[in-house]
């Protein structure tokens, strides 16, 4: 990562080579101040927003609420980056079910939101210690070094300070952009 060249070994397997660029480019946000966040990402009115959640959370169902109204960074894997100006979320190559997402294009961070699916369309702030218990387990992290894991835990904890950090609670309805909004504002 310091040097951003090296050379990439692997079998003809797609999911190994997947795996690698991963690796390779978890460590070159770490060194960027930033990482991949178990995320859709989604950019409205040159706002972004990073909706994580474990799988089955609803990443890709509220990117795919969101096309047409909102860019779609990406329903699988975003980039959260740390930029002197303030976070901003990015799109990557890795998506998950929605082939459309994937746009090399980033916003600066509104929120980042805890994605739960309910019946009704709602969102509530997170509390610091929450949203690092939640935002932990859904960074992309290879590499168990003591160094690196505190540079991750760092880069959460600014993140927790220094934007909203949200429950969003929705539905299979596009109505959740009204409370999101609000929220962030």
């Amino acid at each position: 990562p310091r040097t951003l060249s090296g050379e990439l070994r692997t079998s003809p397997n797609p999911g190994a080579l997947r795996s690698a660029l991963r690796y390779v480019v978890s460590l070159g946000l770490l060194a960027r101040n930033g990482f991949l966040l178990h995320a859709a990402g989604l950019v409205e009115s040159g706002r972004g927003y990073a909706l994580f959640g474990p799988s089955g959370a609803g990443k890709s169902t509220a990117a795919s609420l969101s096309e047409g109204r909102a860019s779609v960074l990406g329903d699988e894997l975003c980039a959260l980056v740390r930029s002197p100006s303030g976070w901003e979320v990015h799109g990557t190559p890795f998506h998950g079910s929605l082939e459309s997402s994937g746009r090399q294009m980033g916003a600066p961070l509104a929120a980042a939101a805890l994605l739960e699916q309910s019946e009704r369309a709602e969102a509530a702030p997170l509390g610091r210690r929450e949203a690092l218990l939640h935002l932990y387990p859904q960074v992309f992290r290879p590499s168990r070094s003591p160094e690196i894991t505190g540079r991750w835990l760092f880069l959460l904890d600014a993140l927790v300070r220094e934007r909203h950090c949200l429950r969003l609670r929705f539905r299979r309805d596009p109505e959740f952009w009204a409370c999101l909004k609000e929220r962030a504002a």
